[in-house]
């Protein structure tokens, strides 16, 4: 699994690289990038549905000491989605790109690469801490990006920053009371301590912090706000790219940390985390829907759209059964 984030660090560095030798090298060598990349992803994703999770330790710490990249055939299904997608995009941004942004097609096509980085990343990562890091990497990727566009796009992404930032705080500040509850970052070290946990009234304050947070960067109803202005004024190439993939690992990332680190038992049971997420889920079905359909303007129409797509994923996390959570993960896809 390393050699799927490892890819797209050289990668973005290569781009850049090549950039300044003649910027028409740029392209070819993002292209080639993402190519071995969706190639590796499609091998990993292969080797998990034949013989179980890879897993990964960094450093040759041993987990849960160390950091530990882990892959089932969710999170390896995951990032064939995110490869895919960047491939299909990348074949029109060329053109696209050169139109739009003539002067910045080398720092967008390595900025493009360093926020997939962060995305695939998030996707692999077992470690609680590692997955703030990359959630970073991949928001900072973001903010560049959408900046560059029409000129209200630096306003839309600095609202983006702020909302983010502050999502990014809630998630760290809920990891941290984690870490007091368990002295432990690794995803499947904390699952197995969980249960010991309950009744602890430092859990509840943990839970809704977290889901907080990452309710912020996903878009999720009402904590929507940012956007769509962001992807309004944004580039084409820019949207193509973010819409599709950037909110969707945000509510893999939601589902992973519920169901599998928390844990079912919990979030439907014991605290209603589940039946909140639902309900805020339907309700921004329903608003943003109809606030799609009063857009005069298409790509503000998708916009909204698209947050009415998050409210289908998040419905079907925070039902939390079989069912619901098959038809949340294909939504993604």
């Amino acid at each position: 699994p390393i050699v799927v984030t490892m890819l797209l660090l050289f990668g973005a560095i290569l781009t850049l690289a090549a950039g300044l030798v003649r910027r028409t090298l740029a392209w070819p060598v993002a292209f080639t990038t993402l190519l071995l990349v969706l190639g590796d992803s499609t091998l990993l994703l292969r080797e998990v549905v034949r013989g179980g999770p890879v897993r990964h330790t960094l450093g040759g710490w041993a987990a849960p000491i160390g950091i530990e990249y882990v892959v089932d055939a969710l999170g390896a299904f995951v990032v064939v989605v995110i490869a895919s997608v960047a491939v299909a995009v990348s074949i029109y941004a060329r053109a696209a790109v050169r139109t739009e942004n003539p002067d910045q097609e080398v720092a967008f096509l390595g900025m493009m690469l360093t926020l997939l980085l962060g995305l695939t990343g998030m996707v692999l990562t077992g470690d609680l801490f590692n997955l703030y890091v990359l959630y970073e990497i991949s928001s900072l990727a973001g903010y560049a990006l959408l900046a560059v566009g029409d000129r209200r796009a630096p306003v839309a992404a600095f609202r983006y920053v702020m909302l983010g930032t502050t999502g990014a705080s809630f998630y760290l500040l809920g990891i941290g009371f984690l870490y007091l509850l368990t002295g432990s970052l690794n995803m499947a070290d904390v699952a197995l301590l969980m249960p010991t946990l309950y009744g602890n009234p430092a859990l509840p304050v943990a839970l809704a912090l977290i889901v907080t947070g990452v309710g912020l960067k996903m878009a999720l109803f009402p904590m929507h706000g940012w956007q769509p202005d962001a992807y309004t004024h944004a580039s084409s190439t820019t949207t193509a790219i973010i819409a599709p993939i950037m909110t969707k690992v945000s509510a893999f990332v939601l589902l992973r940390l519920l169901l599998f680190v928390f844990g079912v038992d919990l979030v439907s049971r014991l605290l209603p985390a589940g039946t909140i997420l639902a309900w805020l889920s339907a309700g921004g079905i329903v608003v943003t829907s109809v606030m799609a359909i009063a857009q005069r303007d298409v790509k503000r129409m998708l916009a909204y759209s698209s947050v009415a797509q998050l409210g289908y994923i998040g419905l079907g996390i925070g039902l939390a059964n079989p069912w619901a959570l098959t038809g949340a993960v294909l939504h993604i896809l």
